[in-house]
């Protein structure tokens, strides 16, 4: 990486030549005419409008990435009308071009105002509005003016691409400030100080200098990956997947083969999957048949080849989507999916299974769902890192093709743990999972909850932080809350469960209903028993704790239906082994 500097004027004979291209995963131009006019204003002040960030491409014939010209119409000065922004036309590239990674709404802008290269107008320097500008003005920039192509102005507008000629530039403002000016007529003094300033705006402009950072494509593919992921003018971390969608297309199309796929499997839009997980699986199925141990890290996913993913991308979005109905009927919904670099290696072993090997390993069901649990409830779990990804596929490979079951690691979690675990560690959404999946039923409406129409509701709301003094901690934390459907969650608004739980007993008394009732309760983890005088105190603000206490003793309880002896209460202090990412 280098840092260059290119004056105004530089810059600007570089944009003619066609050395900027804009890589396909960026946004459109989108900048208005107000903040055009100011980026100039500044130029013409001198101030600095920060640096453009390029990838310097060093072969064309096989770019790094997929790229489009610029959104402006670069040809002469008479605004020529032959595109070059529209993607179906290719470009031809110099030897060396550059992609403009950070900087396009501030590259294209300049391109645009001073190569004249708008499609529909024409930019103009008034040179009254200059002669008056001052730096403390309301409106500094109103000198920048735009105007329809093919109108015609008075001398008065100068085309703002004349800053190119200083000589014509120099004529132009002396003629009219010497011929046209009225308030200064006859005042040779004044029409000189006049002239030479505004040509000291002009001066300024030509000669301003725009720093450039370039990284060269002999950099690593991981430095360059990086320095994509972390800056971007929209504020959006760039994804592996927006940078293979650029570095593959046209053949094939990323972008397109995933709109298929989510058409095609609607689990994958329901959930929110990303195309980057159907390019890591056809990373380790392609590892595989090649015999080899992949961790499907940036770089993996970058070099794989085009045939290998067009060969094997309906196959490995179909794994996703297998996937992803396996965990669906364990208890996840969508915005309810615990530590989804899981379905990683779930959807490799799932579309490996074999008929035979179903019948050789019966019990091969219960294993993994405790393997798969038993992984997202890691203390500390947050999304497995590459390294992990390939080590969990690496384990079920080898009880695929070696009968070698894989290691299930124990689990250690403790009620006090339950009392304040929130939503951002990904055991919330793995105990949410497992509790809909062990008896997912409305507390109201009695039906199963469809995991299309599940919300996420506090049994004490949160409004009792303030209200009641309650600590906020405890009344987000993933004891104090339970699934319901959207219509229950909105009856239910915040109101307290003194009020709704026991007018539900109450009314399931009256109809006779009540045992059954309570049965809901309790698979909902509600610490309901047949002393209902005792529980209806538990619901006063209070004694709060103590309900969810009672509640997290009946969640732990729950977890051991899934992890049988995998799950070890005793000690609540070891480190997850599906921690946080790296490559």
């Amino acid at each position: 990486m280098r840092t260059v500097t290119y004056s105004l004027l530089q810059f600007l004979v570089e944009a003619r030549r066609g050395s900027f291209v804009v890589p396909r995963f960026q946004r459109p131009f989108v900048w208005n005419h107000a903040q055009v006019k100011l980026l100039v204003d500044s130029i013409s002040r001198n101030y600095p409008i920060g640096s453009l960030l390029l990838l310097r491409e060093t072969d064309p014939k096989d770019p790094f990435l997929s790229a489009r010209p610029i959104e402006a119409i670069i040809g002469n000065s008479e605004n020529s009308e032959n595109s070059v922004s529209d993607d179906s036309i290719e470009a031809t590239f110099l030897p060396a071009f550059y992609y403009v990674l950070d900087g396009q709404q501030r590259l294209t802008s300049l391109v645009r105002v001073f190569l004249q290269a708008a499609r529909d107008s024409v930019y103009y320097f008034d040179l009254d509005k200059m002669l008056e500008m001052e730096s403390g003005d309301k409106n500094a920039s109103a000198w920048v003016v735009r105007r329809d192509v093919g109108k015609r102005l008075s001398s008065r507008y100068i085309r703002s691409d004349a800053i190119e000629d200083d000589e014509r530039c120099m004529v132009l403002v002396q003629e009219y400030f010497e011929s046209h000016y009225d308030p200064l007529k006859g005042d040779r003094s004044a029409q000189r100080k006049a002239v030479a300033k505004v040509n000291r705006v002009f001066e300024t402009m030509r000669n301003y200098q725009l720093p450039l950072v370039v990284v060269d494509r002999r950099d690593s593919t991981e430095a360059i990956c990086r320095i994509f992921e972390t800056i971007n003018s929209t504020g959006t971390r760039l994804t592996t997947f927006d940078l293979a969608v650029a570095r593959f297309f046209p053949k094939p199309d990323l972008h397109d083969l995933w709109q298929q796929s989510k058409q095609k499997y609607d689990i994958l839009e329901r959930f929110g999957a990303e195309g980057e997980r159907v390019l890591q699986i056809v990373a380790i199925v392609s590892g595989y048949e090649g015999k080899s141990y992949v961790e499907p890290t940036r770089s993996t996913l970058l070099n794989l080849t085009k045939q290998e993913i067009s060969d094997k991308w309906d196959e490995c979005a179909d794994a996703l989507a297998k996937a992803l109905r396996w965990v669906e009927n364990l208890g996840a919904v969508p915005g309810i999916l615990s530590n989804d670099a899981l379905l990683v290696p779930l959807a490799y072993f799932l579309h490996n299974i074999s008929d035979s090997w179903r019948t050789q390993n019966p019990g091969y069901g219960v294993i993994l769902q405790r393997w798969y649990y038993a992984n997202s409830l890691q203390k500390g779990a947050r999304q497995a890192s590459n390294y992990k990804i390939g080590q969990a596929v690496a384990a079920l490979h080898k009880w695929l093709m070696e009968g070698v079951v894989p290691e299930i690691p124990k689990i250690m979690i403790s009620e006090a743990e339950l009392l304040r675990l929130g939503k951002t560690d990904a055991r919330y959404q793995a105990i949410l999972s497992i509790i809909r999946w062990k008896g997912g039923n409305d507390l109201w409406t009695e039906e199963a909850l469809d995991p299309d129409d599940v919300e996420d509701h506090h049994i004490f709301p949160a409004a009792m932080a303030k209200r009641d003094g309650i600590p906020r901690k405890l009344l987000d934390s993933v004891s104090n809350r339970m699934l319901v459907s959207r219509v229950t969650n909105r009856n239910l608004s915040d109101r307290p469960p003194v009020d709704y739980l026991k007018k539900l007993i109450k009314e399931a008394e009256k109809n006779g209903m009540l045992a059954a009732k309570i049965d809901i309760m309790r698979n909902a983890c509600i610490p309901v028993d047949d002393d209902l005088e005792g529980f209806y105190s538990l619901l006063e603000p209070v004694r709060v704790g103590v309900f969810l206490e009672r509640r997290a003793k009946l969640m732990i309880e729950r977890l051991g239906l899934v992890l049988g002896d995998s799950l070890d209460k005793s000690n609540a202090s070891a480190q997850s082994d599906f921690d946080e990412e790296d490559d």
